[in-house]
């Protein structure tokens, strides 16, 4: 995995101004409120609005829906919880639900067939997950442990 020291880096590393994003964002009703638009935001001012697509509240179904379309952006952002071994997205209760890494790996090797070649999970715990993804990704971004909401936004 790669550690950027600034956002304009991992800008310059990845070209993100010429590709297009997928911002997959959660924030669950039983889980500490995390402010995503700042995030989000900055982004869409890095990517421009036009090349950034944002999945708000994301549930499993969402993930499942946007990443099996047939064309698909290139980048892949995560933003909300994580823990050790999977993804919190959102149930139809708007309560946290984990999607184990696992799945998560099996779902990538199936799109990146269609061009993602880069995942930034932006979470808590994600290092496992990152690891899973990158056997199908080309560039998987992850997170060691927890995390502050400064820090996360300095990285994205």
């Amino acid at each position: 995995m790669v550690s950027f020291s600034s956002s304009i880096l991992a800008n310059r590393a990845l070209n993100i101004g010429r590709k297009k994003v997928l911002v997959f964002a959660a924030n669950t009703r039983d889980k500490q409120f995390l402010s995503l638009r700042s995030e989000i935001d900055k982004i869409k001012s890095i990517a421009g609005p036009k090349n950034v697509g944002v999945c708000l509240n994301a549930t499993t179904e969402d993930l499942y829906n946007y990443l099996s379309e047939s064309r698909l952006p290139q980048i892949i952002h995560f933003c909300g919880h994580g823990l050790p071994d999977g993804l919190i997205l959102v149930d139809s209760d708007g309560k946290a639900h984990k999607d184990p890494a696992q799945a998560l790996s099996n779902l990538f090797e199936r799109v990146s067939r269609k061009g993602v070649k880069c995942d930034f999970l932006n979470t808590c715990y994600s290092e496992e997950i990152a690891e899973a993804i990158s056997q199908h990704v080309d560039f998987v971004v992850g997170l060691v442990s927890e995390k502050s909401c400064c820090v996360a936004i300095h990285i994205s």
